[in-house]
């Protein structure tokens, strides 16, 4: 019986050692190892948070960088046009000075040639013939590019200088209906529309 009590005892001081053990070592290597999975899996959702930030950042940047690309193209091309437009009023200019160079080559053979210079009154036949086609050309060259430009400074005096040109074309049906007035609204309207288009280019 003795023996039997020292062995119950003896085991059961055996239990409180193993339970001392395991709470002193087993119980902190346990939370441990839970801190340490925990610790992981905060550190790897931040990282990924990170990560997710970082890729939003970088495609903000992506995309103000083409925003920017695209307003400097779009630039780009509103100055090319601007350009191309402002050189057909250049042009229209030079169809201004041939349409009515008729009159500048009969002033000059008549002033310093007395009629007779024969070089001058073949060129300005030739130009007289044209001179219907260059009118219609002018009115719709100079009409594109006061269209495309009306925002621009002097566009007022282009576009009264356009209605003088629109004038000048309309008063030719005097000569099909045999109004014997219309040379002379030709003639003064294109002196003003000379006059309002030194205005335009002055302005």
């Amino acid at each position: 019986m003795g023996g039997d009590s020292i062995n119950k005892n003896q085991i059961i001081k055996a239990f409180f050692l193993i339970a001392i053990f395991a709470n002193i070592f087993y119980v902190p290597f346990v939370n441990t190892v839970k801190v340490n999975q925990i610790s992981e899996g905060i550190l790897s959702n931040v990282v990924a948070i990170a990560e997710e930030e970082e890729e939003e950042v970088d495609s903000e940047h992506f995309n103000e960088e083409l925003e920017e690309d695209q307003e400097e193209d779009r630039d780009e091309d509103v100055k090319i046009e601007s350009e191309l437009f402002s050189e057909m009023g250049s042009v229209a200019v030079v169809l201004g000075f041939a349409t009515v160079s008729i009159y500048i080559l009969r002033i000059i053979n008549k002033i310093f040639f007395e009629n007779k210079n024969s070089f001058l009154i073949n060129s300005r036949k030739y130009m007289k013939s044209l001179h219907p086609f260059m009118g219609v050309l002018l009115i719709v060259v100079s009409g594109i590019h006061g269209y495309s430009l009306l925002v621009e400074d002097g566009a007022l005096l282009g576009l009264a200088a356009w209605i003088a040109l629109v004038i000048i074309i309309l008063s030719t049906y005097g000569k099909v209906s045999k109004i014997k007035i219309w040379l002379y609204i030709h003639k003064i309207f294109t002196v003003l529309f000379f006059l309002l288009l030194f205005c335009h280019l002055s302005d």
